[in-house]
């Protein structure tokens, strides 16, 4: 019974797991979360597959055993399929964030318009920080790449 998902599993749900992240952490993450009954059941299924997580954000569509769980993150199987989404050339910061937010899950429309703000200002040469954080204002599936 342990090894099954957890009955109050959270289906249509993104799990974050940051670059560093130990497997004891990312454990109780996914236990405080329903994805797993065990923080030492997924930590000893951990080590059956190399002992380590990788970083990402992972999408769970429906429940899975701890097994599966532990099987994807140390292969870093996110099963996040990529969006192809097109911006009309001279679109407005405005009109990117809302063709953006229709397209992305978790899409940080605040945290975009602060980036947009930042690059206006890296352009016309004022306050340029160029500590930009463009990737973390488009959500889902940024942080593996998917979105450039």
């Amino acid at each position: 019974i342990f090894f099954a998902a957890p009955l109050s599993f959270p289906t249509q749900t993104l799990l974050r797991v940051e670059q560093g992240r130990g497997v004891g952490e990312v454990a109780r993450d996914l236990k405080e979360r329903n994805i797993i009954h065990s923080v030492l059941l997924f930590e000893l299924t951990e080590k059956l597959f190399g002992g380590r997580v990788v970083a990402g954000e992972y999408a769970f569509e429906r429940p899975e055993s701890v097994v599966a769980v532990a099987r994807r993150l140390a292969r870093g199987d996110y099963q996040l399929e990529p969006v192809k989404t097109v911006i009309p050339d001279g679109a407005s910061a405005r009109e990117i964030a809302s063709i953006l937010s229709i397209q992305l899950v978790d899409f940080d429309v605040t945290a975009f318009y602060a980036e947009a703000r930042q690059k206006e200002a890296c352009s016309s040469g004022t306050g340029c920080n160029c500590n930009c954080r463009l990737r973390k204002a488009l959500g889902r599936g940024a942080y593996n790449g998917l979105y450039s």
